[in-house]
């Protein structure tokens, strides 16, 4: 949740957030661009499978949805850059919470 704040405040007026899954499926990329402001990016570990890839997301949903759920480590499941993504805790099954992706141009 740090990184994603601090990441946010470099953010446009979309509040547009990227999260990239880099090749070597350990690390997880965080990052905004603002013309005005400048430019952020924050590396955090992870533990992932299938293919790398980016979707931008606003942040503050991204945050409101990671305040919901209770315990340390979080899943994230993307169908894509285009499709909605589920967030849950790890070891809690019943609730999760959907997320739309920014659709970048």
């Amino acid at each position: 949740m740090n990184a994603l704040k601090l990441t946010g405040v470099f953010t446009s007026r979309v509040h547009e957030v990227k999260l990239s899954l880099r090749d070597n499926k350990k690390t997880l990329e965080l990052s905004s661009v603002d013309q005005a402001i400048g430019e952020n990016r924050y590396l955090c570990a992870v533990k992932a499978k299938g293919e790398p890839v980016s979707v931008s997301f606003n942040w503050r949903y991204l945050l409101d949805g990671l305040k919901a759920l209770k315990g340390e480590s979080v899943m994230l499941g993307l169908n894509g850059d285009v499709k909605p993504a589920m967030l849950r805790s790890a070891g809690d099954q019943s609730y999760f919470y959907v997320l739309m992706p920014i659709k970048s141009v």
